[in-house]
């Protein structure tokens, strides 16, 4: 049997304290990314999506079990393998990215030569070059919103990483940004042979765009939808009550 399972994590469990008690932010989550796909999550506020994230991302401690699944079939413990496997990319690229650094400089320090590549490849080059041929000496600063994010989503996926982690990266960017981002996460995604965990509030969006869908309520993956299997309308219809019921 051919093993698709990119990443398994198992009754994952996180508390934060406030106001003198503790409070569950994950409560024996459970999930499977696997290869090629993108998996969507979606959830209401505070119901421990980015928790979840930063928890994979090595950001923060927690209990319970994450495992690498390997091509030849191997298990590996996650936090002995993570490191130049997965990237983080989340909600605010001033997270991610200084402002006050130049474009060119951005890249001479990455030392990704596919970078140009692949940004030409989308049609995405003017990012680097301020449409003059040769790197921009701008500000990261002086780009829009949408420019940073797709310059940081570039550079997280030229890595060739096994795991994408996506921190509702499509808010607020136009349609065409946003189908250029999908883009280049999808070919990255392909290409790796690997998978991607997106966080998104937008359920439109999700529907049309996700491989498999999981809702989240209270820290626990409480459903599991499959965009293929139900007309688009109801799988809204049915997304939406469970996430708000």
């Amino acid at each position: 049997m051919v093993n698709n399972i990119v990443l398994s994590a198992r009754n994952l469990c996180k508390e934060f304290s406030g106001n003198g008690t503790m409070a569950p932010a994950l409560n024996k989550c459970n999930l499977e990314l696997r290869k090629g796909e993108l998996l969507f999550i979606c959830g209401p506020n505070g119901s421990g999506k980015t928790t979840l994230l930063r928890v994979l991302a090595g950001m923060i401690e927690y209990q319970g079990k994450i495992e690498y699944h390997a091509n030849d079939g191997q298990k590996f413990d996650w936090n002995s393998v993570r490191d130049g496997l997965c990237v983080w990319v989340p909600q605010e690229v001033g997270d991610a990215i200084a402002y006050s650094v130049r474009i060119d400089e951005i890249i001479s320090i990455s030392h990704r030569h596919e970078l140009s590549n692949l940004a030409k490849h989308l049609g995405l080059d003017w990012i680097f070059t301020g449409g003059k041929g040769k790197l921009s000496k701008q500000l990261v600063g002086n780009l829009s919103g949408g420019q940073r994010q797709l310059l940081v989503g570039l550079l997280a996926i030229s890595g060739n990483r096994s795991v994408l982690l996506l921190d509702e990266v499509f808010r607020s960017l136009d349609d065409q940004i946003r189908d250029k981002y999908l883009e280049m996460v999808r070919t990255a995604v392909k290409q790796s042979n690997g998978s991607a965990l997106i966080v998104s509030h937008d359920l439109d969006f999700t529907v049309k765009n996700a491989d498999r869908i999981l809702a989240m309520r209270r820290g626990s993956i409480t459903r599991e939808f499959i965009p293929t299997e139900l007309d688009q309308g109801e799988l809204i219809s049915q997304l939406a009550s469970e996430l708000w019921r």
